[in-house]
């Protein structure tokens, strides 16, 4: 019986990742009881090309000081290696409520603590697209502090950023454990090694034939005039990205007092008409217009504001209707707004509707 299955049995969701990083941080650090010693940690350090005077403290779900916990933090005696891993692409996107991105927050942490600093960004497979943006967001401003390491390369040996991954993937590294006769393995161990390698090449197989949701890339691709005409202004003016864990982009709004009813949201962008459960139903649920929601209280303190009508007067073929939100709650009632394709929306045009969305939702805050 693999370990990991064993233990994902009755949860798909997140258990899985706080498993695998879990046993990760577990084989990595010298102190715990799995009889490895160093032998983990220093294949990490070799290809770092760090060398310690003394072994290293591991510590998993590090607090950086209000910049979130971190998965793995390794601290030497004057390095400190930062590990975030992700098991699945559609879960690199995890910006704060200011929405920064989680690895910006991350390396502005590590850099911080005044010692020399690598932050390591463990994605499922080689170049998983939504990591790759993920990396490329800090890669200018960290390109010295950051690399990337892949639970499997596969057969994948090229990459636009080759240079910037470890030279063997996690699955290598446990590979190279198990198969060396000089290291005695308890029985244990033994297990959660080769649960661990036996497991790790389902990441790729798991990601590439189950996805809900189009990626940033996806809508780059395939929706190039819908996304370069109108979504992309939103995204590029007010400093958002296409979120592909949920259908919608949305961009947030404070915390509003009463979460339960509006969330963190001022609005939302559909990125795709409806749930699918295969990756061959995509480009079937491509949005083909720009569908904005808006919450219908929000809507109701602005559909007579001058500036509002201003705004509305200024987009050809405009479609205002009420509907429910796309996730399937029928109770969720939105106002949608349905624009062309062929529109193009300026940036002075985005800035002007978030401002007036901004005023409208204050408006209903207040009243409370």
């Amino acid at each position: 019986m693999n370990l990991f299955e064993l233990m994902t049995l009755n949860n798909y969701g997140r258990t899985k990742e706080v498993l695998f990083t879990s046993s990760l941080s577990y084989l990595l650090n010298p102190s715990c009881d799995h009889g490895l010693g160093s032998v983990f940690l220093n294949k990490f350090l070799k290809q770092l090309q760090l060398k310690v005077k003394k072994d290293p403290t591991v510590s998993p779900e590090k607090d950086l000081k209000g910049n979130g916990n971190i998965d793995i933090f390794i601290e030497a005696d004057d390095s400190i290696i930062g590990i975030e891993a992700k098991i699945w692409d559609d879960s690199a996107v995890n910006n704060s409520k200011n929405n920064e991105a989680q690895l910006e927050r991350y390396c502005r942490a590590l850099k911080n603590e005044k010692k020399k600093w690598i932050l390591i960004f463990l994605i499922p497979y080689k170049d998983a697209p939504i990591c790759i943006e993920e990396f490329e967001k800090i890669n200018d401003k960290f390109s010295k502090n950051i690399k990337l390491l892949s639970w499997n390369y596969s057969n994948e040996k090229s990459s636009l950023y080759e240079n910037y991954y470890l030279s063997s993937s996690v699955h290598e590294m446990v590979g190279e454990i198990i198969n060396d006769s000089t290291i005695d393995i308890t029985e244990r161990t033994q297990w959660i090694l080769k649960s661990m390698y036996n497991y790790i090449p389902n990441f790729i197989k798991q990601e590439k034939s189950k996805s809900r949701f189009p990626s940033n890339k996806d809508l780059k691709d395939d929706c190039s005039e819908l996304f370069n005409n109108l979504i992309f202004p939103f995204c590029e003016t007010l400093k958002k990205y296409a979120n592909p864990i949920h259908t919608t982009i949305g961009f947030p709004y404070g915390t509003p007092p009463d979460k339960s009813e509006f969330g963190n949201t001022l609005f939302r962008i559909r990125t795709t008409q409806k749930y699918y459960e295969n990756i061959e139903e995509k480009k079937e649920n491509y949005p083909d217009k720009l569908v904005i929601e808006i919450w219908p209280k929000v809507f109701d303190k602005i559909k007579n504001d001058d500036d509002w009508k201003k705004w509305i007067s200024e987009i050809d073929n405009l479609i205002i209707k009420e509907d429910s939100h796309i996730n399937g709650k029928e109770d969720e009632k939105v106002i949608l707004l349905e624009i062309d394709k062929d529109r193009v929306i300026l940036p002075k045009q985005v800035e002007e509707f978030n401002k007036i969305m901004k005023r409208g939702f204050e408006e209903v805050i207040n009243q409370k």
